[in-house]
This record gives C-alpha cells, sequence and structure tokens, in this order.
C-alpha cells in the first residue's frame, strides 16, 4: 500500500516546479477533478470529433433505427432541460 503524501510535503514539492510547470500541474490537476482525466485511455475517444458524430447519429435515430423527425428531436432535447 502507497503511502498519502503529506500537504505540506506536495506543496514545498510544487514550489520548486517552475511558473510554467506550476500552470501545467494546476491545468492537469483541474481537468482530473473534473473528471475529463478519465477520457485519456478511452480507446473511443481517440478522435473526439467521431466520437460527437457517432453519439449524434445515435440520437437522431429511434429505436427500431428509424430517423426520428426534427420535431421528434427538438422535443426530446427540450426534455432535458426539465
Amino acid at each position: 500500500m502507497a503511502i498519502q503524501p503529506l500537504y505540506d510535503d506536495v506543496l514545498q514539492q510544487v514550489e520548486r516546479l517552475s511558473v510554467e510547470e506550476q500552470a501545467r500541474l494546476i491545468q492537469e490537476v483541474r481537468e482530473r477533478l473534473q473528471g475529463f482525466g478519465m477520457w485519456h485511455d478511452r480507446t473511443d475517444m481517440a478522435d473526439p470529433e467521431l466520437y460527437v458524430q457517432r453519439i449524434r447519429e445515435e440520437e437522431s435515430r429511434r429505436p427500431d433505427g428509424t430517423l426520428k423527425t426534427p420535431e421528434e428531436f427538438l422535443a426530446e432535447i427540450a426534455a432535458w432541460d426539465e
């Protein structure tokens, strides 16, 4: 079992980093805490544009595979806000 570093020890290590490295660390920690870090290891997220395109395609169809009408699609989106 790994020993959890103490906050003061980590802070001292961070203070030894350059300003650029500190900024990079802040950005990475923020992304990980917001949940975005989990996307780095997902193979389906290797191409975010393709991923979004696939999700849009899936959401534009009914369970039987036929296309939703624009009205159905917009009604579904409006329901998400409720």
